[in-house]
Formats: structure tokens, sequence, C-alpha cells
């Protein structure tokens, strides 16, 4: 809905605030900006602002939007992701938005703002988004960017915000002699534009025989927990641009190629203290290009493109399946857990072979490591594997062991392993994630060292099998190592626990949207004390902040490691009003939030 078609949640809130200088201004303070001052940047965004109504508004007789023809098409639709994706204010963790208008069959629920922005600035070019800078800096207001809303940290919304809203900007362009400022030297390189997703790039890339790293988010092979499993379609939606990009990046192919942001070449940005847009690279703006490759999104200014060095492309990838799962969960299942133990010592060693994938462990005592390896044999696979799935076959068949072990590998053609980065449909070899497709998900990480698996495997285990406990799933990457440790020299920002990890281990616990807030915070409560567990396996080590634990302590070293106090600098220099924030992003402590209201600690 457009400026001046709707202004009822401002009459919610009649009482002007008299507000403290070192709070950022929100509906109803004295200082918000007036009616006038917002059709003055609808003008200058070219009629692109959208006075923004909670979607699920129509679902609520309160609403002066109320349509209950509305809010029957909207309920089938409203959890999806892409439907998230094509909301200009919806993100994929609704707990983020305070769950103030959730869409209902009880047409007598409340809706409110919540933490929905304000106003969102449809941009399409880089003028649309320095004018939106430039009104948050002069008029005190939070920014944030959305492209399309998959972020676990909750960065594409914030209450009172002004949000830039990049999905409809798009702009791919591959160039095989792409130089810098910093030297003549070419190099074979693609430069993404605004909104486009990853699986946009997967989808040119194949055609034109080229690899990269990037970023995916897959349907499952596992159902989730909480509910039935319904294939979500269209649920590749990571952006380029945002928090994947700009917190790292890890990727199966990482091993082979090194992490996301080891291999940007420069970036556009528009800079928060004037507006400007501007090229970081190794020799322009050298420290903002540092700050963007690991720092964090949603933190030193708005990225509108960046361009990636690209690869020729594999001529296979070998996919194999290992799953060990136990046939009664109710029954003891210690030598399911010896054998799992037994796994992850092996990890390392199947690792410096150069397999790379994921595995996935639920509480019913099921664990799939779906790997990867590339420009291989069948063979050079098996040489690897077996090994390993022998000794856990052996102790499979000791009778009572109570689990099972199978164990598949093929060879599948580069083209047909990059359409699974693209496809609408479940992916067939296998690669995703537990996803709640756009309902509420806690989780928590930890980047764990080959040492903490080898070491002491049974103590390694004891903490999944905690984690385990209240309907928990693990998701562990076995993409580090290889090319993302020898990286450990490059002008980068990225957490230094990612050279030194094997293994980027995520729990994950779907949330029912029916529960209240107290239940909410006591799931909370417990994922920190699962991840403390892990932590104490490898308390030298930390954690990748897109994926992670929002109440994790001590987030400066956690994230960041010995790059924060540099990077707490180059936020204080790039955005020193605060216009950009999260609870875990570089200066998360220079601010406090409470019911939404930002302000200075």
């Amino acid at each position: 809905m457009y400026l001046n078609t709707w202004q009822f949640f401002l009459s919610l809130t009649p009482t002007l605030w008299s507000r403290h200088n070192s709070c950022k201004n929100l509906p109803g303070d004295i200082d918000w900006p007036s009616s006038q001052k917002w059709a003055d940047l609808n003008r200058a965004v070219d009629d692109q602002l959208i006075h923004y109504v909670p979607t699920g508004a129509v679902c609520s007789n309160s609403s002066p939007h109320y349509d209950a023809k509305a809010c029957a098409a909207l309920l089938p639709v409203y959890w999806r992701q892409q439907f998230v994706d094509a909301d200009p204010g919806l993100i994929r963790c609704f707990e983020y938005t305070n769950n103030t208008c959730d869409p209902s069959t009880d047409a007598s629920a409340s809706c409110t703002q919540g933490y929905y922005p304000e106003y969102v600035v449809n941009a399409t070019k880089e003028a649309h988004v320095s004018a939106a800078v430039k009104f948050a800096r002069d008029h005190d207001v939070r920014l944030n960017v959305k492209n399309t809303g998959h972020d676990f940290n909750g960065r594409s919304t914030a209450r009172g915000s002004l949000s830039v809203w990049i999905a409809n900007w798009r702009g791919l362009d591959w160039n095989d002699e792409f130089t810098t400022t910093c030297s003549p030297t070419k190099h074979t390189a693609v430069t993404v534009t605004g909104g486009v997703q990853w699986k946009e790039v997967y989808a040119e890339a194949a055609a034109l025989d080229k690899v990269f790293v990037g970023g995916a988010s897959g349907v499952s092979p596992i159902p989730p927990i909480h509910k039935p499993h319904t294939p979500n379609t269209n649920i590749q939606t990571v952006g380029v641009l945002g928090g994947y990009l700009q917190g790292g990046g890890h990727s199966p192919i990482g091993p082979m190629f090194g992490m996301a942001a080891d291999n940007v070449l420069e970036f556009t940005v528009v800079l928060l203290t004037t507006g400007e847009v501007v090229k970081a690279n190794a020799c322009t703006n050298p420290s903002l290009f540092w700050a963007l490759r690991g720092g964090g999104g949603g933190t030193f200014g708005i990225v509108t493109s960046v361009t990636l060095r690209t690869f020729p492309s594999v001529q296979n990838v070998v996919v194999g399946r290992l799953e060990i799962n136990t046939v009664d969960p109710t029954a003891d299942v210690t030598p399911w857990k010896n054998a799992n133990a037994y796994f992850h010592s092996q990890l390392g060693r199947v690792s410096d072979a150069g397999v790379a994938g994921y595995y996935f462990t639920l509480n019913t005592y099921r664990m799939h490591f779906v790997h990867v390896m590339l420009n291989r044999t069948v063979a050079e696979m098996e040489t690897a594997m077996l090994p390993l799935v022998n000794r856990v076959q052996k102790m499979a068949d000791v009778q009572g062991s109570g689990f099972v072990v199978t164990y598949t590998s093929r060879t599948v053609p580069w083209q047909q392993y990059a359409r699974a980065y693209t496809t609408e449909k479940e992916m067939d070899i296998g690669f995703g994630e537990p996803t709640s497709g756009g309902r509420d998900t806690i989780i928590g990480s930890r980047l764990i060292p080959r040492r903490a698996m080898e070491d002491d495997p049974a103590a390694y285990m004891d903490a999944l099998m905690f984690a385990l406990e209240s309907s928990t799933a693990v998701l562990a990457h076995l993409v580090a190592g290889g090319q993302v440790a020898r990286n450990k020299g490059l002008e980068t920002s990225i957490n230094p626990a990612w050279r030194t990890a094997l293994a980027h281990v995520m729990l994950y616990h779907d949330l029912d949207n029916s529960i209240g807030l107290e239940a909410r915070k006591a799931a909370r409560l417990a994922m920190t004390a699962k991840v403390a567990r892990l932590t104490s396996l490898a308390p030298e080590s930390g954690a990748y902040t897109n994926e992670c634990d929002v109440n994790q302590p001590d987030k400066a070293t956690t994230f960041y490691g010995v790059n924060y106090p540099a990077l707490y600098e180059l936020k204080k220099r790039y955005d020193p009003q605060g216009l950009m924030w999260c609870s875990n992003c570089v200066g998360y402590s220079d601010w406090n939030e409470v019911d939404g209201r930002l302000c200075e600690a």
C-alpha cells in the first residue's frame, strides 16, 4: 500500500513521545518525519515509497484492511518462503516481527505494526538507495535492507524503520577480462546487482560452463519435526549481496575454492555517512573492502553490487550418501551412538581426501551424510569413504545393534549438480536443510575443529545427544578445511575460527507458531544451553554469525575473533549514527533495544 493510502497504525499511538536525543525516532515521536517529509522522499525515489501495512492485517477485523476473502487466500501461502520473497516487509523468521500481525482464522485476533518497517523504498537503482540513506540520516530513523528476507538474525526488519527493498532490482554481467583499479590483472568474474538470488546466478553459470562459490537453501530430504513434510517449492531464496556473502559464505565446494567472501573482487557500496556511491576493492577504500569481506551484512554500508571471481566448470561430481539409522528409536541407542562417534572421528580424514557435504541428525536417531567430491571418480570416493562405511557396517552387524547402515555413490554431471541449486523441486542429489519454509526456527551453532572430534569422539557425541533433546535437529556442514584453511593469509575479516574448523555444526528447533512468548523464551534459553555444550568442546573456536544463537554470550569474540576491534573502529567510521544495527552485528553493544525502541547504551 503506497504513501497516503493508510494511516491506521499511526493512529494507534496518538500520544507524542518526547524522544530522548539518544534514541532512534519512532512513529508518534515529536521528531518523527512529517507526512510532507515522507512525500518529499517519495518524489526522490520516483514514487517507489511504500507505506507498509502488515500483510496479515486482512485477517483482523480491528484493521480497516480486514477482508475475509483475502484472508482465506492468504492463509495457505503466508508461511511459504516464496510468498515472503515477494512481500516488501515479510521475513523468513517471523519471530523478529514480534508476531503481532500473523494471519489467523480468528478474525478477532489483534494486528499491530509490530517490528515491521513503517516505510519501504522499492529500490531499483543506486539513487533510490542514496535517497533512503540520506533521509534516515537526516531524520534519525533506523535503516534496514531486505532482499528475500532469508535471514536467521532478523536483520531484514526493524520497528519504525525505513527499509530498502532490493528484490525487484536485477543485474548480471559476466566478464572474462575484469580488472580493478588495483592492477591490470584480468579475472574471469561475474558482477551481480541488486536483488539477484544465487539460484539465478547458478542457472546462467551452468550454461556458460562456469563455477563460483555461492549460497543455497534446499528442501530437506528429512521431514521437519513439528509438521507433515510438504515440499516448499522455490525455497532456493538466498540473495547474493547480503548476509551470506558479507558474513563469509560457506559452500560444499568451498574446500576446493575457498569461502564466498574470499572470492570477492569488488563491491559497490552506498555510504551511510553521505549517501555517496563508491567502489571498494583491495586498493580503493581497502578498509571498507576488508570489513565487507566477512564482517557481517547490514553493518558498514548498503552494497548495491558485487563482483565475484569465477572458475572454469568442473567436469563431474561424485555424490555419496551414508545413512546410519536406528530401527527402533525407543530402544537402547547406545550402539547407534557409538557408531556415530566413530563416524565423527573419521571426518578429518575424509575431508583431507577431498570429501565435503552436509550431515543431518534427528532425535529419532537417524543420521544422513550427503557428500561430494569434485573432478574425482567413484573409485576415489570409495577409497575415502569405504574404510569408514565398512567399520560402521560391522558395528551394525552385531546382534542387537538396533541400527542399519546404507551407502551409495554415483557420478553426476556438473550440469545436473548445478541444476540442483536452481530447481523449484526437491533436489534429487539430496542436499538441503531442515527448514520451516518461512515459519519460526531458532538455531545455534559452533565451528568445530578437527581435534574436538578426533581426541574424544564420545564426548562430542554426548554433546550432540544433549542437543538432540526437545526436538532439536543437527545439521553439520563439512565445508571447511582445504582451500578455506589455506586462505588463512587472505586480507578478509572472516571469523578466523573458519580457518581452523573442520565443520560448521548447526542446531535447529522449529517453533510451533501457536506457542506464547514465555515458551519462546524457554526455547531460546534451551538452545543457548545446547550451544554451550558444543562450545565446551572447543572454547578457543567461534561461531558463524549468519547461523547462530542470537543469545550467544561474548558475541564479539565468538562471531568475529581477533578482527572485532578493527571492525568496531570501522563501524564507527562508516556508520557513526548507528543507522543500521542488529543484536549480533559489529557495534551491537553501543545500543539497547527495548520493545523495538533503539537507544544508545
